[in-house]
Parts: structure tokens; sequence; C-alpha cells
């Protein structure tokens, strides 16, 4: 007897509509998308928080500066017109492992009038020496201090033109001495005396962003006293 053909079984057919399974569809590529979205801005968020750190209640911020990295905290004050500047602080060295030795009083700058005074001793031979000059002569003025360069010899200010002073000789003023030692580099306050030794090392950058930022503390800490 001849073999009986088997009827071909029916394919189950979706019981969504075409309007229901395409609305589907498009929720389940609008989750995925919000699902990356989400998960972006948590990585972004992350890798931030990452190159965010506090420094004596300072909220630093690792950046960028082309291929330079630089550490950034920025801060208001109300300048001699009664506008509010932000100020921008970028240090080139991590202020957690900025190793120079601040020894004596705290760096209180009380008086507008700041002398900058470079000593004979001050190194020649360090890469930075210029540049730290430069730096700090910007930071002072930036912030709305008045700065009068100078040179603590004597002779050499009169063979140059330029202003002797030094601390034994302007005690009531606010004198920044910048010199040499023969130890390590290290920053020495004595009320309005403040000196910025530089060693062998020729840590010239270090010092000088040690000091900025020491000013930036005691300020700071003077505001939220009063």
């Amino acid at each position: 007897m001849p073999e009986k053909k088997s009827a071909p079984k029916k394919t189950k057919k979706s019981s969504l509509k075409p309007e229901k399974r395409l609305e589907r569809e498009l929720l389940v590529i609008v989750g995925f998308i919000a699902f990356l979205i989400v998960l972006f801005i948590l990585a972004s968020l992350f890798f931030k928080a990452q190159n965010r750190f506090e420094y004596q209640g300072l909220s630093f911020t690792k950046e960028k500066y082309g291929e330079l990295p630089v550490y950034h905290y920025y801060y208001y004050f109300t300048n001699t017109a009664g506008k509010i500047i932000q100020y921008n602080l970028y240090l080139q060295h991590d202020p957690r492992k900025n190793n120079v030795s601040l020894i004596g009083d705290p760096v209180i700058l009380g008086k507008r009038a700041v002398y900058v005074s470079l000593d004979k001793s001050y190194p020649e031979n360090c890469r930075e020496n210029m540049a730290g000059i430069v730096d700090l002569g910007l930071f002072l003025s930036e912030n709305q201090f008045t700065v009068v360069s100078a040179l603590t010899n004597r002779t050499q200010a009169k063979e140059e033109d330029k202003q002797y002073v030094a601390c034994e000789n302007k005690p009531d003023a606010e004198v920044i001495e910048l010199k040499g030692g023969n130890d390590e580099t290290q920053i020495v306050v004595n009320g309005n005396c403040h000196e910025i030794i530089i060693g062998p090392d020729c840590q010239v950058r270090q010092a000088i962003e040690k000091f900025k930022l020491q000013i930036v503390l005691e300020a700071r800490a003077r505001n939220l006293r009063n």
C-alpha cells in the first residue's frame, strides 16, 4: 500500500500584530540606548572622581594643559574695584607630594605692597630660576598685590638702579627674599620676612608652588574664621 504523506506542519504565527511587534522592538532599542547613556555618564563620573582629591580642605582636579599634567584649584575674591574674580591656581606638582619644608610662621601677607627681593646667592644654574620669579610675581599681582622688585645687596642695587630691600632694613614691610642655600630647598618665615631658599636640588618650581599654596590656605582659614 502506498504510504500516506503527512500533512506539512503549519508554522505558528506570532499572535502580536505588526504594530505591537514594532512598538516592542522600538522599546528594546530605546532601552538599550538609555542603558548606554547611563553607562557613559557613570564612567565619566568615575574617571572624574579618580582625578579629584582634597588637600587641606581644597578640592583639586588633575587636568591636562596640552601634554602637561597640572593640578587645578579655583577660588573667588573681591578685587579693589569691588568686582568678584575667579582665580585659577594651576600647579605643576602634586601638592600632596611637594616635600619642600616650611619653617617658622604661617605665610600671611597682611599688606598690599609686597617686595620681592633677589639675593646674589639665588642660583643661576637652576633651569627654572627665572620662571620661578615670574610665576611668583604673576600670582601676587593677579591677586591684587602691588609687587615691587628689589635686590638684597645695597651695592648691587645702587649699580643696577633698583631698590635695596632686605628683611633687616624693611622690618615692617612684606618682604620675600629669593636666595640660594647649601642645604635642601626650604621656606623660612619670620613674621613679615619670607625667605625662599633654593638648595642644590634646584626645586625652584616646587618652592614657589608651596609658597603660593600656603598663602591661599592661610587666606582661606582667615575667611572661615571671620
